[in-house]
């Protein structure tokens, strides 16, 4: 994206994401899906925090239609959707399965409306661990440290919260 700005005024150029990228340039040498090549850009112009302006750039037109670039890539807001529902603690099958409208049409008809017809389980899975990678479980900091450790972690959390913290003692008949 090429970025100008005039005061409040931000003016943004962009080229689709099925742009064919020069395997010299890349970091690593890898091997990648078939790029479409589409030759249509986009200017958007944003001015301050109010106004938007989304126009085509140049007379190039789009030389595929949507259901071949969703096949090929999953869309980004329909991963965004995946990753939050992984990151509230379901398990990828159950939200690939609740998001493919196993259990309910009106989820699918949603889903295939947002581009999402192609969500494969594998796509939920890396959407979900992209997301938790930079988004740590603060619930699960510590939990292979000892125990006693663990305990006074709770202990001075709970104290520090103003609940009323006490030490029991218990022993069982095994250990007397």
């Amino acid at each position: 994206m090429r970025e100008t700005n005039l005061s409040t005024i931000t003016a943004g150029f962009f080229a689709q994401r099925t742009t064919p990228v020069d395997a010299a340039k890349r970091q690593r040498n890898r091997s990648c899906r078939t790029a479409v090549g589409c030759p249509a850009k986009l200017k958007v112009v944003f001015y301050g925090e109010s106004r938007v302006e989304v126009s085509r750039q140049g007379s190039r037109l789009h030389n595929h239609d949507l259901q071949e670039i969703d096949a090929v890539k999953c869309n980004t807001a329909v991963r965004e959707l995946a990753a939050s529902e992984v990151a509230k603690g379901y398990k990828p099958s159950h939200v690939h399965r609740n998001l493919r409208g196993i259990t309910c049409e009106t989820n699918r008809q949603v889903l295939e409306a947002a581009g999402g017809f192609n969500l494969a389980l594998k796509d939920v899975h890396n959407a979900g661990k992209s997301w938790l990678a930079t988004h740590k479980d603060i619930r699960l900091q510590g939990a292979k440290d000892p125990w006693l450790l663990q305990r006074d972690a709770a202990v001075e959390a709970l104290s520090s919260k103003g609940w009323r913290v006490a030490d029991l003692d218990t022993i069982r008949k095994s250990d007397s």
